[in-house]
């Protein structure tokens, strides 16, 4: 989709204070975007979509009960390597930290 704006300008920002229970999501990223959209479909209550900005832009207003923030350590790359192995191998199993 072409929006006029640069890659730069294409952001996502997340606000919120500890005085309020959701978290306010302002993103261009597409599978964000559509995550976030499927969530508001199914629960309405828990994430809503607050504003399409009409250039690929969307404001989500979304529970915190329902977001979490992960952090990784960083892998070197023989890890990412012998990880990425054993996922093409597994196709079946869920997404976990291998061991």
């Amino acid at each position: 989709m072409r929006t006029g704006l640069t890659k730069k300008e294409k952001v996502t920002e997340l606000y919120t204070d500890e005085s309020i229970d959701y978290i306010s999501i302002v993103t261009h990223n597409a599978k964000l975007k559509r995550s976030l959209l499927d969530m508001a479909a199914s629960h309405p209550k828990l994430c809503r979509v607050i504003e399409d900005f009409g250039n690929g832009g969307y404001e989500f207003e979304v529970s915190k009960d329902i977001l979490t923030f992960r952090t990784m350590k960083p892998i070197d790359e023989a890890e990412r390597q012998r990880r990425s192995s054993y996922a093409k191998q597994n196709p079946h199993l869920p997404n976990l930290e291998y061991k």
